[in-house]
């Protein structure tokens, strides 16, 4: 017998009912998925930018230096005044870099950074500057290598521009010509204006130069070319010059949003080729100040003074109020009081 209700029949199957989704879609769960890598990306820069890359614990993290007399052999204790309160955020680092021998420092710079206004500074110490090493007069550029060079003869050089300048560098960078010339490489080359006709060559050096004048691509070894030529009017004054002007082109082409995916190359270079007394994270935190810093803006100077000859040697005598004119323009790091 078959069973009539409500007007609908009844065949033994129910229709079978639609279940509503409980979970999520696949798109949806990759969405999540590709977020939840970004934040965790985003936690750990944020993670290595608070423990590791740091600035110095203080301005001046050097109280004393010990250096060996190249007279008597005895060790010398020269210790920073702790009673000198410094500024806040204001770093003078010590810049130098080697000939092809890595025995003298023939650029000598002072890079100054305010991290509270974003200024930059760079004070060039011509290397032919004469001072005191031991009993006798000499070239500033000969005390890395007197000192018996590494991390001595650099503690022994800031012992020298402290005496120079009337402070000590907050510390010091000590760069080879193949950091340099890797560097320059490693952004792609460098746009420079080469002032005039650079024709030069020393196979005593393996040195040759070979640049004609005018705006251009300069690679590594060509910007090699360019910071070590002398030939100019004024030697080693104008090139000191043509060196700070080319410092601030490498940076603002290191720091440009192309290149800032290179930091570890950067680094690797670095750990390779420098000696210096900061952490890789104090120097990425100089590298991040930077970034905020105008370096267009940057003010550029040479100790001025005057050709001497001491001892049949070329040098250069400093001259003392002028020198203090510029450092109180520019680079005092103390509180006045």
């Amino acid at each position: 017998m078959k069973v009539f209700s409500g007007g609908g029949s009844h065949t033994g199957r129910e229709k079978p009912q639609k279940k509503e989704k409980t979970g999520m879609s696949g798109g949806k769960k990759a969405l999540i998925i590709i977020l939840s890598i970004i934040l965790a990306l985003v936690l750990a820069v944020i993670l290595f930018l608070t423990l590791y890359v740091k600035p110095p614990e203080s301005p001046q993290p050097i109280l004393s230096v010990t250096t060996i007399d190249p007279d008597t052999g005895e060790k010398i204790v020269r210790e920073v005044d702790e009673n000198l309160e410094y500024k806040d955020s204001f770093y003078n680092i010590l810049l130098a870099g080697t000939d092809y021998e890595g025995i003298r420092t023939d650029t000598i710079m002072i890079a100054r950074i305010n991290t509270k206004d974003h200024t930059v500074a760079l004070m060039s110490i011509p290397r032919d500057s004469l001072v005191q090493i031991g009993s006798r007069r000499d070239r500033i550029n000969t005390v890395y290598a007197t000192y018996g060079m590494g991390q001595a003869g650099m503690e022994a050089l800031m012992l020298e521009v402290e005496d120079v300048l009337g402070f000590m560098p907050s510390g010091y960078a000590l760069i080879n010509l193949n950091a340099f010339v890797e560097m320059v490489d490693t952004v792609g080359g460098v746009y420079f204006d080469v002032p005039q006709r650079m024709l030069y060559s020393d196979p005593t050096q393996d040195l040759y130069i070979d640049l004609y004048p005018g705006y251009q691509l300069l690679d590594g070894e060509h910007a090699m070319q360019l910071v070590r030529y002398r030939s100019y009017a004024a030697a080693d004054i104008q090139r000191t010059h043509v060196q700070q002007d080319f410092m601030k082109e490498l940076a603002k082409q290191c720091l440009s949003g192309g290149n800032l995916t290179k930091i570890s190359e950067y680094c690797e270079i670095l750990q390779r080729n420098v000696t210096t007394n900061f952490t890789t994270g104090n120097l990425l935190y100089f590298a991040q100040e930077l970034m905020k810093c105008d370096l267009d803006a940057a003010e550029s100077y040479t100790l001025p003074g005057d050709p001497v000859m001491v001892n049949g040697a070329s040098c250069y005598r400093l001259r003392e109020a002028e020198v203090k004119e510029i450092v109180d323009k520019s680079f005092n790091p103390y509180v006045e009081r």
